[in-house]
């Protein structure tokens, strides 16, 4: 008489099994680069046969012509069609800052992992940017903006690929960290005039430090 009340029909608890999932992914806390730390992995060496491919080659405009990124501070921005509106937002307002930047005897260069989105990207906006792809997310490992146990998705709602953090950076000749900014807000703008800022402190220590 009890059990005639209930929802739902009753079953025999020994019928039940229980199944216990494990996992073996553990996930890591990202490390980005700061300000003060060398890049070492840009200019040194995988194996006594070959250097790294970074910024010796690999490295094209629209034009397709090739450069060389190696002698001159370096503004690194990373982006990914998975930022919408506010990454396209961000080329454009890199897109106003090149020529200060080249002032500055710097150069600036988009990394994304996805060449044919940010081609297309930038066809659609009327930008012209050079740009590296980063397929395997090599130089973003590197300088410690991704990983494959730190999903992104963990840290912004939206994403459904595992890209780099939104990030921007400055490398003096020597490959150290002038200027570091992982940008947690992707809605925010990017500080311009810091990033112009460390590519003329980078450029002013670089001359004094020859003249010295």
């Amino acid at each position: 008489m009890l059990n005639q009340h209930l929802k739902y029909p009753l079953f025999d608890t020994l019928e039940v099994i229980t199944e216990l999932e494990y996992t073996t992914q553990t996930y890591a806390k990202l490390n980005p680069a700061k300000p003060g730390d060398f890049i070492y992995g840009l200019s040194a060496p995988k194996n006594r046969d070959k250097w790294h491919p970074f910024f010796d080659e690999n490295i094209y405009n629209q034009s397709g012509v090739s450069f060389s990124y190696t002698k001159k501070p370096l503004v690194l921005y990373f982006y990914s069609s998975q930022w919408g509106e506010a990454g396209i937002a961000h080329l454009k307002q890199l897109s106003t800052l090149q020529q200060e930047i080249q002032y500055h005897y710097g150069n600036l260069l988009v990394i994304t992992d996805n060449a044919e989105d940010l081609k297309q990207a930038l066809w659609d906006h009327s930008l012209s940017l050079q740009f590296y792809a980063d397929q395997q997310h090599e130089l973003a490992q590197l300088i410690g903006i991704y990983g494959e146990n730190s999903p992104t998705w963990n840290r912004y709602a939206g994403v459904e690929h595992n890209v780099p953090l939104p990030s921007v950076y400055v490398l003096d000749s020597l490959r150290q960290v002038a200027f570091a900014h992982v940008n947690e807000d992707i809605l925010a703008g990017l500080p311009l005039a810091d990033i112009t800022g460390a590519v003329y402190q980078s450029n002013k220590y670089l001359a004094d430090k020859r003249s010295a």
